[in-house]
């Protein structure tokens, strides 16, 4: 039994599809969408059993099928990728009617979404997401694309997939870090849209060992599905809310590293960060701060900067780095900020001087 979210892009509507045993289903899935029978599977190498069990499932339904897999982790989501996955769809032969399907986490999403956007000017793609990031964000809403050594997501495509199907059962190979990650990506959209999601997780997530149930994905995919009908490509500013936390966590993952520090570990530090500047700028109450923060730490993830960012030098190529962000203007940071749990604010220009004080006080 499958719920199903739709997807109102003005590009096209699609559906998200949530449930267990749901990989099987994609080969019925894509004649149902009348897709191409011609499939090139992108996977990574933590990915490769489901890629390999999709493969099955897509020759048995008559696909012509071709598979390949890219290194695990951030490493991987850059140009020399992108550039490989050209040459191996041109020997595969896709055609304009080819699909690319994205077998992973985050990382591949971005990176085969990307090659979807831009080979032969744009294939159908459908998202299969791994990871508990991409199963309630990464994989909805169409943001594809790669790092630069300067920053993260410097180059990429709005190109939305055909299809997202989130099979529970894939996200139970995770190491109990990755899960974590991801509990950063479902406390957001509680922070940011749903007060009572927020105080649900508080006590769901007290409890060990943590578990996320149908009814919470579906929720969050709710919310990213809301925001990206109302503003598809971030051309209206609403679609900003999701980036709660982001500006100073991709910061956090650019200065220690891809891999070093996890997407979800970098982004519990920016939205720790973020609720703080909401109590000096929109007078977030303190104890919500205090909500936050132990709500964070409480499921292991980080709320201080990492040790090895904690130098003065390292918190000012932290606000350096902040400047390529894609939301700065004129030199000013635009910040999401909360209101209250539940409602978020967007468009708050921040200073240099104001970040670097509250990475300060994240020591």
């Amino acid at each position: 039994m499958s719920r199903t979210i739709e997807v109102k892009a003005k590009s096209g509507s699609y559906e998200i599809r949530v449930g267990r045993d749901l990989l099987k289903e994609v080969p019925a899935y894509m004649k149902e969408l009348q897709l191409g029978s011609r499939v090139f599977v992108i996977g990574d190498t933590h990915t490769r059993m489901f890629v390999e069990q999709l493969e099955h499932f897509l020759i048995n339904g008559g696909f012509e099928t071709r598979t390949s897999t890219i290194t695990a982790g951030e490493g991987s989501k850059n140009l020399n990728t992108v550039r490989q996955l050209y040459s191996e769809c041109a020997d595969a032969g896709l055609d304009r009617k080819s699909v690319i399907v994205a077998v992973g986490g985050g990382v591949v999403g971005d990176v085969a979404g990307f090659v979807a956007a831009t080979y032969l000017r744009g294939l159908k793609f459908i998202q299969v997401p791994t990871t508990v990031v991409s199963q309630v964000d990464a994989s909805i809403g169409g943001k594809t694309g790669v790092d630069l050594k300067e920053g993260k997501n410097l180059v990429g495509a709005f190109h939305q997939p055909s299809l997202v199907v989130c099979d529970l059962d894939l996200m139970e190979s995770l190491s109990q870090r990755e899960f974590n990650s991801g509990l950063a990506e479902v406390i957001k959209y509680g922070l940011i849209a749903d007060e009572k999601l927020f105080a649900e997780l508080e006590k769901r997530l007290a409890h060990k060992p943590v578990t996320l149930d149908s009814e919470t994905i579906v929720r969050c995919a709710q919310i990213k599905a809301e925001v990206v009908a109302t503003d598809e490509r971030e051309t209206l500013g609403y679609r900003a809310i999701l980036n709660y936390g982001h500006t100073i966590g991709h910061a956090i993952e650019a200065v220690a590293g891809y891999g070093n520090v996890l997407h979800g570990e970098a982004i519990s530090i920016g939205m720790v960060a973020a609720a703080m500047l909401s109590h000096d700028r929109l007078q977030f109450p303190g104890r919500d701060v205090k909500r936050i923060h132990d709500l964070f730490a409480g499921v292991g993830l980080p709320v201080k900067l990492p040790r090895s960012l904690q130098t003065p030098v390292a918190i000012k190529k932290l606000v350096k780095t902040m400047l390529l962000d894609k939301k700065t203007q004129d030199g000013k940071f635009q910040f999401v900020l909360l209101e209250k749990i539940g409602k978020a604010r967007i468009g708050q220009e921040i200073s240099a001087d104001e970040v670097e004080k509250i990475l300060e006080r994240l020591v």
